[in-house]
């Protein structure tokens, strides 16, 4: 059975900046361009059954389009030893409002709550243990980091394929915000289709507040 997550895709210029951070690790694990995504909630495994309740009860969720900055770069988890690098977003109530109005739909369909306590953010890369120091010095180095705000129209449901070299991603379904019920499926976004990645969720549900949040130039800056 598939794995399924519900995510948000960036557009171009922001996957610009954002793999602009990806620098002066060797050993980091970057996640690819085209592989940048912010996960509103990773759902699991679930049937067709499910999958479909799924999307029934989220064609009924309403949101108007909303703008979203990048700013700030952090790790999972955040007290031991770093296994992700993330980029943070700006607080954003509507971006809140859209996670509470997706958990809520799942509930309705049978999905168990999330109890985490929701960090959005976008996955840079994936680490083994014991690279602290140089970890350290890459969050010091790109702590101001800054892109401006994006406007997000719309929200996705992947599936998840796990095979051996990682995770193929398919697009299942869209919706776009401001416009009830699922997108037609000759809409257009900025990404489509399958790719490759392991779904971008906290390692751990005792994170820090939402990472530190941005709203400015439309570029990375350096620390």
């Amino acid at each position: 059975m598939p794995r399924l997550f519900l995510a948000l895709d960036p557009p171009f210029r922001v996957r610009d900046a954002l793999s602009s951070l990806q620098d002066d690790l060797p050993e980091a694990r970057w996640t690819p361009y085209d592989q940048l995504h912010l996960t509103l909630r990773f759902v699991g495994q679930v049937d067709a059954a499910a999958q479909r309740r799924i999307i029934e009860a989220l064609d009924r969720v309403e949101c108007d389009p909303f703008e979203i900055g990048v700013a700030g770069v952090g790790h999972f988890p955040p007290r031991r030893s770093p296994r992700v690098l993330w980029a943070g977003v700006d607080q954003c109530d509507a971006l809140l409002r859209l996670r509470d109005r997706v958990e809520a739909a799942l509930s309705r369909a049978g999905i168990n709550r999330d109890g985490r306590k929701y960090h959005p953010h976008f996955t840079l890369a994936r680490l083994d243990r014991g690279h602290e120091p140089r970890v350290a010095d890459y969050l010091e180095r790109h702590s101001l980091a800054r892109v401006a705000p994006f406007v997000v129209r719309a929200f996705h449901l992947y599936s998840s394929i796990l095979r051996p070299d990682g995770a193929s991603h398919f697009r299942e379904q869209t919706w776009r915000l401001g416009e009830p019920g699922p997108a037609p499926d000759d809409d257009e976004f900025d990404e489509s289709g399958p790719f490759e990645d392991e779904p971008d969720e906290p390692d751990e549900p005792d994170e820090p507040d939402e990472p530190d949040e941005p709203d400015e130039p439309d570029e990375v800056s350096p620390a």
